[in-house]
């Protein structure tokens, strides 16, 4: 239409049409890829206080056995001691701990650690665990406090993603070292990492992974991890299971963590 338009006014003009030129295709937009991103992961130092909340939630058949467990706390947490980047000993209040297992439909319930204050060390190879009012823990109390604190000594999951150049959408894989950094346990199989977002506070992961541990149970596991960009230190991360092998079902975990600032 515009160049019948013009054609016409041309010629109106008294002179014949000037020939015109066909409009050039403008040049596709140059899209710059993505910085990579490189992160540090700074441990925790003696003195550091944070909350946690956390949500666990299993629903498996084991050796013919239906057992459905529910695991939920709520617990401020300071660190005493540290070494070589891990913390080794710590100090746990629980506000709220719940407990329960079903085994084919016998409903348990675990001990009740809400109100109570844990010190917590690496003892050698064991934990030593002893309560603030001096009273004696019987061993259910024990497992339940020994199993919230089953990475103390071990450094933090997420220096497993540093020396990495990240790149937002594109997936890496771990190599066998880096996960067992990540899971804190052995076991064969793939496991990925994808950047998903970076904001001047925190960046974001979505995790991918497909393992087989020792006592034949195998895994496959989505989740989402939410690490603040300074440090590295755990914000949030949720995620959900498929088990197969030795244990048959899901099972589903969330936890939040806040840094409380110091006194």
């Amino acid at each position: 239409m515009r160049t019948a338009l013009l054609s016409l006014v041309l010629i109106g003009c008294g002179g014949a049409p000037a020939p015109t030129a066909s409009p050039a295709s403008p040049a596709p937009a140059t899209i710059a890829a993505p910085a990579p991103l490189r992160l540090t992961a700074v441990p925790r130092a003696v003195g550091d206080r944070f909350d946690e909340t956390s949500y666990d939630h299993y629903d498996v058949m084991v050796d013919g056995v239906h057992i459905v467990e529910l695991e939920e706390f709520r617990c401020s947490r300071e660190v005493r001691a540290v070494a070589d980047g891990a913390v080794t000993e710590q100090v746990t209040r629980y506000h709220q701990f719940h407990v329960e297992q079903r085994r084919d439909g016998r409903l348990a319930i675990g001990p009740d650690l809400a109100g109570h204050t844990y010190r917590v060390a690496v003892d050698g190879a064991e934990l030593a665990i002893t309560r603030d009012d001096g009273a004696a823990l019987d061993p259910a109390e024990r497992e339940a406090v020994a199993r919230d604190h089953n990475d103390l000594g071990s450094p933090m999951a997420s220096s497993a993603l540093v020396g990495t150049a990240w790149v937002p959408g594109v997936e890496v894989g771990l190599d066998p070292a880096a996960q067992l950094r990540f899971f804190g346990e052995e076991a064969s199989g793939t496991a990925t990492m994808t950047l998903m977002a970076a904001t001047a506070d925190t960046v974001t992961f979505a995790g991918g992974n497909h393992r087989t541990f020792g006592d034949g149970v195998e895994v496959t596991a989505t989740g989402t991890f939410v690490y603040d960009r300074a440090t590295l230190r755990l914000r949030h991360r949720e995620g959900t299971a498929t088990l197969a092998g030795a244990w048959v079902g899901r099972s589903e975990r969330r936890t939040d963590i806040t840094d409380v600032a110091a006194r």
